[in-house]
């Protein structure tokens, strides 16, 4: 008897609670990149995603400068996660500066 490999670890994942971990995660690699992107790497390296609770991206900035660039780009930042992911995971972007 054959199983789709990918079926299976679907439903381990879900069974296991950890669908929602691997999504949060893989947001803030995607947020990393995304924000490369825009700024550049050596002004991406002043800013760090650190969780996502309730559909909230917190990012911890080095500058009021940067977060600002990524502040007026938010809707653009958080559209293109959604479509990289194929993921409603995320809904807002919170900057601690």
């Amino acid at each position: 008897m054959f199983h789709n490999l990918q079926s299976l670890l679907s439903g381990s994942i879900k069974r296991g609670g950890i669908g929602q971990q691997m999504e949060e995660a893989l947001i803030l690699e995607k947020y990393k990149e995304i924000a490369g992107e825009i700024l550049g790497p050596e002004e991406a390296d002043k800013i760090r995603p650190m969780y996502v609770r309730n559909k909230i991206l917190t990012v911890a900035s080095l500058s009021a400068e940067i977060t600002d660039k990524l502040q007026t780009r938010e809707e653009i930042i958080i559209g293109e996660i959604k479509k990289r992911l194929d993921s409603e995971g995320l809904n807002k972007i919170k900057y601690i500066t």
